[in-house]
């Protein structure tokens, strides 16, 4: 009698390897306790992760492929991504070495020349979105371990947020904040039939392109810039604000060093 044929697939599976590093400052001293994150070109997951010893030495025990994209996040220092990065033979150590992060200082002043104590600012790198953010408590904020590229950071003060550009060679920031007058809000302005709702309702403040968004206070002062302004009260009901249908909309000026009253009719 005859067998039937079979047909025999052999996979050549590759052994998994161990890839060992250590991260050195500009000096060759250890870097610790810094973030290294790999993703190689064989891999089906995500990234790889581990932490710098006292020695500046990480492990990945079982990597499959020679080559892939590695990431380093060390406070103070600042590393580009490598998107082809080649792991070095096995048993082999690679020295990586970091360059030092730059390092941003900004300062708020009002419109009266005040300086502003109380603010915060999130940095981005273009193409990269946001680096980090930070606050300030007594006026002067100090950003470091940023990456040597043009910046953009994005300032938060009194509720609203300001674009700075922050160019290479440009480390010490100033904004000085527009003029700018007051907006009291109350929920007791709202019309009557408005203040007997059990749906939340959602107030956005426009202004140049740009806009403010959160629940209606009870009460709340605002210090907004100078201009003509747009209110929108959005009822939202499944608490996604594109979502939120628009119920009442009003315009105002905010005039400088002035106070102004949001009503709605």
């Amino acid at each position: 009698t005859a067998s039937a044929g079979v047909n025999v697939i052999t996979l050549n599976v590759p052994a998994p390897r161990t890839f060992r590093g250590k991260l050195v400052d500009p000096d060759g001293r250890a870097v610790t306790d810094a973030l290294v994150a790999l993703r190689t070109d064989d891999s089906a997951e995500g990234f790889l992760r581990a932490t710098t010893d006292l020695l500046g030495r990480f492990e990945f025990p079982a990597v499959y492929g020679d080559s892939g994209l590695l990431k380093v996040v060390a406070h103070g220092f600042a590393f580009e991504p490598d998107t082809d990065f080649v792991l070095p033979p096995e048993g082999e150590l690679a020295l990586i070495q970091l360059s030092l992060g730059r390092s941003l200082e900004l300062e708020v002043f009002d419109s009266f020349g005040a300086q502003v104590e109380k603010f915060s600012a999130s940095t981005y790198v273009e193409g990269r979105g946001a680096f980090g953010s930070k606050s300030s408590q007594n006026g002067i904020l100090e950003i470091t371990g940023l990456p040597q590229n043009a910046l953009k950071l994005q300032v938060e003060v009194h509720g609203w947020i300001y674009s700075i550009p922050a160019p290479l060679g440009q480390d010490n920031l100033r904004l000085n904040l527009p003029e700018c007058g007051t907006l009291d809000l109350a929920w007791s302005n709202l019309p009557a039939d408005l203040q007997d709702l059990s749906t939340p309702i959602i107030l956005r403040l426009e202004h140049e392109g740009q806009y403010l968004e959160n629940w209606m206070p009870d009460s709340a002062t605002l210090t907004l810039p100078v201009g003509t302004w747009k209110a929108t009260l959005l009822l939202n009901s499944n608490d996604v604000n594109l979502d939120a249908e628009v119920i009442r909309t009003s315009e105002f000026e905010i005039r400088e060093r002035a106070s102004t009253t949001l009503i709605f009719d």
